[in-house]
């Protein structure tokens, strides 16, 4: 699997997002460096680009997203690393409708 990534800043801090050619496969939730994110997405990224196939609309609506901003994702995911159920967990939570809590 060939993997890029992308480090950026939001108003929270710095966010990582690790790609796949098909989508988004791991993210680094706001940390307080550039270093701290790039970390955070795993000893992976220390062999890998940092752009290639990380489409800026993932940090664009990432960055809308922290500013608060109700975001309406269309970031396409890379589920093949997960188990059958963890699948199924990610896909349950893509249907939380934003600002709404759910329990199980």
């Amino acid at each position: 699997m060939e993997l890029s990534c992308a480090v950026f800043k939001t108003r929270l801090g710095w966010v990582g997002v690790l790609c796949s050619n098909h989508g988004l496969v791991r993210t680094a939730l706001p940390r307080g460096s550039r270093d701290e994110a790039l970390l955070a997405l795993g000893p992976e990224t220390e062999d890998i680009s940092q752009s290639g196939n990380c489409p800026e609309e993932i940090a664009k609506q990432l960055a809308d997203y922290f500013e608060g901003r109700s975001v309406d994702f269309s970031i396409p995911f890379d589920l093949r690393e997960g188990t059958p159920f963890q699948r199924r967990v990610w896909e349950a939570t893509r249907l939380i409708p934003y600002g709404k809590t759910k329990t199980y």
